[in-house]
């Protein structure tokens, strides 16, 4: 399973990381996370940017992810850039119910559209 990760930057510093797995036929947002100080800063909103732009490139029609029912912010953010809910996938549908019930699954049809980063965060990405 071939994996991008994505880094931002403010002034030089990193605050954020993100990542993307390719599978067949849909690719995964794995590991989003901004540092505490950066958050409500766009940092969020430009990795997942760049997330969904490197599936795109990757003639992937779908983005998808798992992330715990209690990641409030996490879902808002989700929710609010065109993710909706979806059964489990991949691997996370020959799981136990139980071992999967505080998750959420989430996709998104990333085949057409452009979100943009602001212009003071860079985010850069590095394959492994």
């Amino acid at each position: 399973m071939p994996r991008l990760w994505c880094v931002a930057t403010l002034d030089g510093s990193p605050v954020g990381c993100g990542g993307v797995a390719f599978f067949d036929g849909f690719a995964e947002v794995k590991r989003m996370y901004v540092r505490p100080a950066a958050r409500r800063q766009g940092v969020a909103q430009a990795i997942l940017a760049q997330v969904e732009a490197e599936a795109r490139a990757a003639n992937f029609p779908v983005l998808r992810l798992e992330t715990g029912a209690r990641q409030a912010d996490a879902l808002r953010l989700y929710y609010r850039y065109g993710f909706t809910e979806c059964p489990p996938f991949g691997a996370y549908a020959s799981l136990p119910p139980h071992t999967i019930s505080a998750s959420i699954f989430l996709e998104k049809s990333v085949a057409l559209g452009r979100a943009e980063a602001p212009p003071s965060l860079r985010v850069a990405h590095a394959d492994r």
